[in-house]
């Protein structure tokens, strides 16, 4: 984990433990696409789609071809712009994000898919 993460989780009063909120990064074998704070994440799961809020159960599951959608716990224009091109934005705080296939681990209110 990053020593910024660390911090955040490990605070008392952390913006993580007062509000519904998650991490998500998303990580492909050319670079890390995506890190951001989250209110939701909804992945194509091998069994079908299922949707993560915070302080979900920890789970590990095989991502199959579709598209992960991602609710934005707040939206900066800047950081929106900054997206790479693959990346489609609903809105103004809904973000798509189409994988081949991949595996997600869900663990201490910290989600990480690895993406094909």
């Amino acid at each position: 984990m990053s020593i910024e993460w660390e911090k955040l989780r490990n605070t008392e009063y952390s913006i993580l433990n007062t509000q519904k909120i998650m991490y998500l990064e998303i990580v492909t074998p050319e670079a890390i696409v995506f890190h951001a704070e989250v209110e939701a994440v909804k992945v194509p799961g091998i069994e079908g789609e299922f949707q993560m809020l915070n302080h979900h159960a920890a789970i590990i599951s095989l991502l199959v071809a579709g598209e992960v959608k991602i609710n934005l716990a707040s939206a900066d224009p800047k950081f929106l712009k900054g997206l790479p091109k693959e990346f489609r934005i609903e809105g103004t705080n809904v973000l798509f994000y189409p994988v081949k296939g991949g595996v997600l681990e869900m663990k201490d209110n910290k989600a990480i898919i690895l993406a094909d």
